[in-house]
């Protein structure tokens, strides 16, 4: 009974962090912008395109 819980502890504990490790592999997404805006990855939000 006693290993039982001890694994069961394990389990709950390493399972959020295995989760949260998947996350950081995330490739980033395109934003999309409103018709006549570009996307400006240096400031992060859509703008006006010059020239």
């Amino acid at each position: 009974m006693k290993i039982r819980h001890i694994l069961l502890a394990s389990v709950m504990t390493l399972t959020p962090v295995l989760a949260a490790a998947q996350c950081s592999t995330h490739v980033k997404q395109a934003m999309s912008c409103e018709e006549g805006l570009i996307y400006d990855y240096e400031t992060t939000s859509c703008v006006k395109p010059t020239g």
